[in-house]
């Protein structure tokens, strides 16, 4: 099945547990901008956005409910699109203004925003690479074993600019990973602004990333 996935990158950090005003504006910016898009492609965001609601209530707090279940509440609220973010603060408040006012669940995935450089100072075992697989093997009606019921075809992603950097090296052709790479960082101003990118993925997983490098080709 082939999918479009967003990789939303974090606002800049300022005080615990709150964004900067930077990160702030350019979190709101970038969720009105990407509603404009996803409305674009056909979403109807306003029609049961009051069941939404009041589903939204059902998923429970994510540290008590399993990824499992989790991922099966969020597509029985809204089945047309999946929000998955990384569990850091920075994560979750750039999420917020797209999330509360689309109205929107999100599945909590532990490391979706860790780089391996970091898993390894927190002596985890997860970072992005390892926490994809988790939301994309999946069964999709091809006969490979999942563990819950079909995707949507849009994924939306909140993870760091330097985990999205370190595995889009190590999921694509280096040079048109790399240039993505800069142009992303270039774009969110040295990490401070969200920034969004694209990429097609064709399952079952490990599946095959598409990334489109600007000039009409892609890997």
């Amino acid at each position: 099945m082939q999918h479009l996935v967003l990789f939303l990158t974090q606002g800049e950090g300022g005080a615990p547990g709150y964004l900067s005003r930077l990160g702030e504006d350019g979190a709101i910016s970038l969720a009105e901008t990407l509603e404009q898009f996803l409305k674009g492609l056909g979403f109807n965001f306003e029609d049961g956005a009051a069941q939404r609601s009041a589903g939204l209530y059902a998923i429970g707090p994510a540290e008590k409910v399993s990824f499992e279940v989790s991922l099966a509440a969020a597509l029985g609220i809204y089945g047309e699109v999946l929000v998955c973010s990384g569990a850091s603060t920075r994560s979750r408040k750039t999420l917020e203004p797209l999330v509360e006012h689309l109205v929107l669940p999100v599945v909590v995935v532990d490391g979706l925003d860790v780089s391996a450089t970091q898993a390894q100072e927190l002596r985890k075992d997860v970072d992005l690479a390892a926490s994809l697989p988790r939301i994309f093997d999946q069964n999709e009606s091809t006969g490979k074993s999942g563990i819950g019921p079909p995707l949507p075809r849009l994924v939306l992603i909140q993870t760091s600019l330097a985990a999205l950097g370190e595995w889009l090296v190590g999921a694509s052709e280096p040079s048109v990973a790399g240039a993505l790479v800069d142009s992303l960082r270039e774009a969110s101003e040295g990490d401070r602004v969200p920034v969004l990118a694209a990429l097609g993925y064709e399952g079952p997983w490990p599946g095959r990333w598409i990334i489109d490098s600007g000039d009409g080709s892609n890997s």
